[in-house]
């Protein structure tokens, strides 16, 4: 009968408890102490992901032996160095005469102690032939019998089915939790796209608006420079200033203008183009800035790009990039083909960003500069997106920050 109530009461502690491993786990053991009478043992449990035997649960007597965590990882040929694991083998002792360190085992193999013991029983906890852990019992107060390890078998059988079922839980847990996160991630980028597809549709309208007078404001303030050089008369010194200042902010405004028109596009028109002839373009009208140095590693490399939306992102990330470097440094430009993939890179050596602002670097209109929009990166994102590429940054406060682009390749014409 009192066999009996052990296993009732491990079957409701496999229905409350099956959460938590740790008081399963001490249930299984004070059952398999008091069905057989010990007076030590402990529980080892073999993890999933790294096989590695852990031994978490003890009696005061173990514990108190223990100064630390007990990890046992298997060798190559997944031997643990303990017969009842490696051979899937119970076993007890009982007579003293039979067992030479009957008073104590000097140093476990397993727990690297030495365990005062007279008897002991040993047994793997098993499921379809899969060794999940194992339990171990001590210096019971009338030795062990072939009935005793029957009731623990048992018992070590609800345990393996407790262990199968938490560790498969977990698993399930865990993946619900990625794809919770996967789901959270796509719903916020199908957001960020409706509403950069809204920004889109009003940018074009504003971008289309703009581009007249903008035009007849760049047309005239060249007018006025070339009219000045020519002008055989003295031209006050704030005349030509303010032409100069017209002339600048014309050309600031343009680039405005260019940005939210290329985020206002809905797919990318590709074209045959070459990484050299793109980045050499490209650097024409970088104003070079005397104390930064600017290194370049591009390939000769026909691919098809949409060279108007990618100048113009790549030019974005630069611009950023100089301005990340007000008292110098380098400046590092790559295009490379790397098998399947082209990558563009533009890295810096200046302030660097921290992880709040790595946050919203992308979303539009967001920016920490006293001057711009915020649209630039946003930008960025939008053109890689449109080429199916990603997009990774790496920053650190005063380290600067690297900028990779990898979009897929289609280097041959068909």
């Amino acid at each position: 009968m009192k066999n009996i109530n052990f296993c009732t009461l491990l079957i409701e502690s496999f229905i409350s408890y099956i959460t938590d491993l740790e008081k399963f786990s001490k249930t299984v053991l004070e059952a398999s102490l008091g069905i057989t009478q010990s007076q030590i043992g402990f529980i080892g449990i073999i993890e999933p992901g790294t096989k590695a035997l852990v031994f978490k649960y003890y009696t005061n007597t173990i514990k108190h032996l223990i100064r630390k965590k007990i990890v046992i990882y298997p060798d190559k040929n997944c031997n643990y160095g303990c017969t009842v694991i490696d051979k899937k083998m119970a076993v007890y002792i009982t007579n003293k005469k039979l067992y030479p360190a009957h008073n104590c085992i000097k140093k476990c193999p397993l727990l690297g102690c030495p365990i005062p013991v007279e008897y002991f029983m040993s047994l793997p906890v098993i499921l379809k032939d899969k060794v999940l852990g194992l339990i171990f019992l001590g210096n019971s107060k009338r030795g062990y019998t072939d009935n005793d390890l029957e009731h623990v078998k048992k018992i070590g059988k609800y345990f393996a089915i407790a262990l199968e079922r938490y560790w498969l839980e977990k698993e399930v847990k865990k993946y619900t939790q990625d794809l919770e996160r996967m789901v959270e991630e796509k719903v916020k980028a199908l957001k960020e796209r409706e509403m950069l597809a809204i920004i889109g549709q009003m940018t074009l309208m504003v971008a289309h608006d703009l581009r007249n007078p903008l035009q007849a404001i760049s047309n005239y303030s060249f007018l006025m420079k070339e009219a000045i050089k020519s002008s055989s008369s003295k031209i006050d010194k704030k005349i030509r200033k303010y032409a100069r200042a017209i002339a600048r902010n014309t050309e600031y405004m343009d680039k405005i203008v260019k940005n939210l028109q290329c985020l206002g596009k809905r797919e990318a028109k590709l074209e045959f183009v070459n990484l050299q002839v793109i980045i050499g373009e490209l650097l024409k009208n970088i104003t070079k800035q005397r104390r930064i140095k600017i290194v370049t590693d591009v390939d000769n490399v026909q691919t098809q790009l949409d060279p108007i939306l990618i100048t113009r992102a790549l030019s974005n990330l630069i611009l950023n990039s100089i301005q990340a470097m007000p008292k110098g440094g380098t400046l590092t430009i790559r295009a490379k083909q790397k098998g399947s993939i082209i990558e563009f890179l533009v890295k810096d050596t200046g302030m660097g960003m921290d992880e709040e602002i790595k946050r919203n670097l992308f979303k539009p209109f967001y920016t920490t500069k006293a001057k711009g929009m915020g649209i630039g990166l946003a930008l960025t994102k939008h053109v890689v997106e449109l080429h199916n590429g990603t997009i990774d940054v790496k920053s650190q406060p005063s380290k600067g920050t690297k900028i990779t682009i990898k979009i897929p390749a289609q280097t041959e014409q068909k």
